[in-house]
């Protein structure tokens, strides 16, 4: 039997055939002498090696969430330089759903170096952020690549072709390839395209019928129906142009540029509020504010200060600034509120 195997791999990329680390898989299955492995541990992996790329995925669902009808498409693109470090994803949702957990419209996430720049579809302009250390899915933009399960073993070998000009291994799958703890495939027939150098996901195709067990909260859209996605990487180590967009150039928005806590953690940013996390005592955060908006010229109009808790309002040349700490959800943790309006 072990022979037999040899014989089957032989000629084959021995990094890629043979072995299979699949995203969606709880476990890895007994695998017959027919069946075929790669190591790959999500849609993401090895993606980091690169020094630019783009990503594009578009996902359509006709289903149901609870006894409702839900349906729709959300596209996805997400571009990546790391000289300079740059990062940009575009989402364009067109949803009926019952609980529109993302909104319908563009919504946009754009760092370069430091600076973040967001769009919310519900936010006529874009936010401005320094030196933060969030992502797009703090902002409610969806991680649609959690939605590409990777098989646990595919029955027939790999086909060797050329994609983009490089090198890839074409592998076909169906339901009986997929399992995990997430997911359920009672109908599947997909594609995956790997690069036999590098091995990281080129391209990707499903149509499926799914039941999700366990929804991840960022890619929480439906709960069972009719599934067909298309991931595809281009441009990869390719000149990928990424810069501030043109509302932004003037100069960083006021609500971006107010202080915060060097730890902070951004759970959610309006257009006239931000909400974020820390692992700073109550007392520490409230003196922090009190000295660096003092000292930009903040005039201090209230200050409510508990053992946990603080309300803090400041005025300055028309504008208003209510915070507000408070602990968090988690222990050790508070939460800190800045809300900046015009006027007093």
């Amino acid at each position: 039997m072990a022979a037999g195997l040899i014989t089957l791999a032989c000629g084959l990329d021995s990094g890629l055939l043979g072995r299979l680390g699949a995203s969606g898989a709880s476990s890895q299955p007994t695998l017959t002498p027919a069946q075929y492995r790669l190591v790959l541990e999500s849609a993401g992996a090895g993606l980091e090696e690169l020094d630019s790329y783009r990503a594009n995925l578009v996902a359509k669902f006709d289903g149901r969430r609870g006894d409702q009808p839900a349906a729709g498409q959300i596209e996805s693109l997400t571009e990546v330089t790391r000289q300079p470090a740059a990062l940009h994803q575009y989402v364009k949702a067109d949803l009926i759903t019952p609980t529109q957990r993302l909104a319908n419209g563009v919504a946009e996430y754009i760092r370069v170096e430091d600076t973040v720049y967001v769009k919310k579809t519900d936010q006529p302009g874009w936010l401005t952020l320094t030196a933060s250390n969030n992502s797009p899915a703090d902002f409610g933009l969806p991680a649609l690549e959690q939605l590409i399960i990777l098989p646990a073993a595919v029955a027939n070998p790999p086909q060797f072709e050329t994609l983009q000009e490089m090198s890839v291994q074409h592998y076909r799958f169906d339901e009986s390839d997929l399992a995990g703890p997430d997911i359920i495939f009672e109908q599947a027939q997909g594609d995956l395209w790997l690069a036999t150098h590098g091995n990281f996901l080129m391209q990707y195709v499903i149509s499926a019928s799914v039941r999700i067990i366990l929804p991840s909260p960022q890619a929480d859209i439906f709960d069972e129906g009719q599934l067909n996605l298309r991931y595809t990487l281009t441009d990869i180590n390719r000149e990928v142009a990424i810069g501030p967009p043109s509302e932004a150039e003037a100069g960083p928005d006021a609500l971006g540029q107010l202080p915060r806590l060097p730890d902070a953690r951004l759970i959610s940013a309006l257009p006239t509020l931000i909400e974020y996390t820390s692992a700073i005592s109550s007392i520490s955060a409230t003196l922090f504010y009190r000295d660096q908006l003092t000292a930009g010229e903040w005039t201090e109009n209230q200050a409510e200060i508990y053992d946990e808790k603080s309300f803090l309002t400041y005025s300055r040349q028309g504008e208003s600034l209510t915070i507000l700490i408070i602990p968090a959800g988690d222990p050790g943790k508070i939460k800190v509120v800045l809300d900046l309006k015009n006027g007093p």
